[in-house]
């Protein structure tokens, strides 16, 4: 249902590659975007979202931790 998709991963020793991630989200959006660091990948989709639109950020714990608004 997301108009965009964006792979991310936290700096954890055990998270998945965002090159990984992007690669399995591109079956249900074929231009989803991966960007190693969560806050650049924060910065690009709410440069993506328009007034009215939601950003919904989702993952661990380690994920939200890094989110900067």
């Amino acid at each position: 249902l997301a108009s965009k998709i964006i792979a991310t991963q936290p700096q954890w020793h055990l998270a998945r590659r965002a090159s990984e991630l992007v690669e399995e989200a591109r079956s249900y959006r074929p231009d989803a975007e991966a960007l190693d660091r969560v806050p650049d990948a924060v910065d690009r989709a709410l440069e993506l979202a328009g007034e009215n639109d939601l950003v919904l950020v989702t993952g661990s714990f380690y994920t939200i931790g890094e989110v900067v608004l």
